[in-house]
């Protein structure tokens, strides 16, 4: 009885996870009661001896703490906020850090195995494919009816769910990750994929090119062809250096970035305007009441973090607090009559940034910890697919605060989780 007790709930949770992954890309509206059925699920389940041991088991601990312990700082850091209810609106934002550390590594290591957790990066790998299919079909049923190039570009080129689609910088890290997954499995990975599947993902990697393309978000663009670029030339020399491949595709991605970002499409020419605002005589360091600073320009980035580094230095040593960042971030906009940010609310734009704002040094060192301690070991042992998520990742979180949005907290917490479950799993012992 208790054996069929204890499959049943890990059907429940594993059925849990799947619709996280089908649905993630198309919408973050099913994540919260997602994460609230599987805590239920967990703690109905009980079982908690075994679910105790499987977490301290050998090299499961230290991972499990650098996983959990980012979100238990910014528990602490709610109970010394002065805004309690946004506090408490942030954990939730961030609830997934919580819950996956939970659950994976408590849970049953025959039941949760390889192929299984193989089976969630597929699913999420078509979801997106259809995801980024779906928007270019629906974009060019736009285009015939208006005849605008614009409903192939930006945000306009996201309509998944129609009245809040995604911002186009989450879809871009989502389409790069699934773009190298791709290429893990069917050029890395040892897994043995059904012919219709390997056609998918092969069909889906010039998809995920455009549609990052189409997104026209200036991170996304340049991380991706980062990491694009580094992982194939370790799929090229993996196994031996081959001098005359390596030149000859280096020359040809330099090429082909050169073209893309020279001859952009008229509707945006967004990359352009970036290296203009990176290059024009504004004197972002000197802003006053006189000074008008256009909100998604780089300068503007600019402007944020250095207001927000004077508040890191006025707030030591313990931060701000979990629920008071944003509105302190938004007097400061007021203050430099900085109305468009103050009005939009506008965040630090940049997690490390954003978590030391809240937990200074601490947060910081946690928001490290996190991708740093899985990232040494994916270098030891040589897993790339995990190593590239956390550098996409990082290089992400650079400009953007994506820990704040649930979008961006949700699919990195499912990821790291997984991701360093799967990674570690060989080395488990119960």
């Amino acid at each position: 009885m208790g054996a069929q007790r204890s499959v049943i709930h890990f059907n429940i949770f594993y059925g849990l996870i799947v619709a996280a992954m089908a649905t993630l890309p198309f919408t973050i509206f099913f994540m919260l009661p997602i994460a609230l059925l599987m805590l239920t699920n967990f703690i109905l389940e009980g079982n908690w001896k075994q679910r105790y041991q499987n977490i301290i088991s050998s090299n499961s601990l230290l991972f499990f703490i650098a996983l959990s312990s980012l979100f238990l700082l910014y528990l602490i850091g709610v109970f010394y906020s002065s805004h309690f209810l946004n506090g408490l609106s942030n954990l939730e934002t961030k609830l997934w850090f919580f819950i996956m550390p939970l659950v994976i590594f408590s849970s049953d290591r025959e039941k949760l195995n390889r192929d299984r957790c193989h089976k969630l990066i597929f699913i999420f790998i078509i979801s997106c494919a259809i995801m980024a299919l779906g928007n270019i079909c629906y974009s060019f049923i736009q285009y015939i009816n208006t005849g605008s190039a614009y409903y192939f570009f930006y945000i306009r080129a996201t309509h998944f769910p129609y009245y809040y689609p995604m911002h186009p910088s989450y879809l871009a890290m989502y389409l790069t990750f699934s773009f190298i997954a791709a290429l893990y499995f069917v050029f890395i990975s040892n897994v043995i994929l059904r012919r219709w599947m390997k056609n998918v993902f092969i069909i889906s990697l010039p998809l995920f090119a455009i549609f990052i393309y189409l997104l026209q978000s200036k991170a996304g663009i340049l991380v991706f062809i980062f990491a694009f670029f580094f992982y194939i030339l370790y799929i090229i020399n993996r196994k031996k250096t081959i001098i005359w491949q390596t030149v000859l595709f280096t020359f040809l991605t330099f090429l082909v970035t050169f073209v893309l970002l020279r001859y952009e499409p008229g509707p945006m020419k967004r990359m352009g305007v970036a290296m203009h605002d990176i290059y024009s005589e504004m004197d972002i360091h000197n802003t006053d009441n006189n000074i008008e600073i256009k909100e998604g320009s780089i300068s503007s980035r600019i402007y944020i973090w250095n207001s927000s580094w004077k508040l890191i230095m006025q707030h030591l040593p313990w931060g701000m607090g979990t629920g008071d960042v944003n509105y302190v971030l938004q007097q400061k906009y007021l203050k430099d009559n900085q109305t468009e940010f103050y009005t939009r609310k506008l965040n630090a734009h940049n997690q490390y940034i954003q978590t030391t704002l809240s937990l200074v040094i601490f947060g910081l060192t946690a928001l490290i910890a996190f991708f740093l301690i899985p990232a040494t070991y994916c270098i030891k042992h040589k897993r790339t697919l995990y190593l590239a998520f956390i550098v996409i990742v990082l290089l992400h979180l650079l400009v953007e605060s994506m820990l704040e949005t649930g979008a961006g907290a949700n699919f990195i917490a499912i990821f790291s989780v997984l991701l360093c479950y799967n990674t570690i799993k060989d080395n488990l012992i119960n």
